[in-house]
């Protein structure tokens, strides 16, 4: 898939309190929201795209190790990342803007909006 995809670093592990504030945003600006994986997955609409915010432990997942680097910080500075995924480039705006709101809402450092 190509599409558009955003990463927010967490200082701190992810709490089931912040689950509840992560859904809550979600069921405000999209619609057809589904959470699965013990509140670390949802899935849903926003706009006409299908999307999913998982939230990462960040030990062991090669993958966000780049992004850790790229901020100075290490697993153990951060034990968590929440990625953000839109299936389309042109979902670039959409998928900013969420992680904008998922930064301020969770106190985490936005990592912007890629390709994936």
């Amino acid at each position: 898939m190509s599409g558009a995809i955003a990463s927010v670093i967490l200082r701190s592990p992810f709490t089931v309190a912040q689950t509840g504030l992560v859904s809550q945003l979600l069921h405000d600006r999209a619609s057809d929201v589904t959470e699965t994986r013990k509140g670390r997955h949802w899935d849903f609409t926003d706009g006409r795209s299908r999307a999913t915010l998982t939230v990462f432990e960040t030990h062991g997942r090669p993958d966000c190790h780049d992004d850790l680097l790229d901020a100075g910080l290490t697993t153990d500075d951060a034990p968590e990342i929440v990625v953000i995924a839109y299936p389309s480039k042109t979902d670039r705006d959409a998928c900013g803007r969420l992680a904008v709101l998922v930064a301020d809402l969770l106190d985490g450092l936005n990592r912007g909006v890629g390709d994936g």
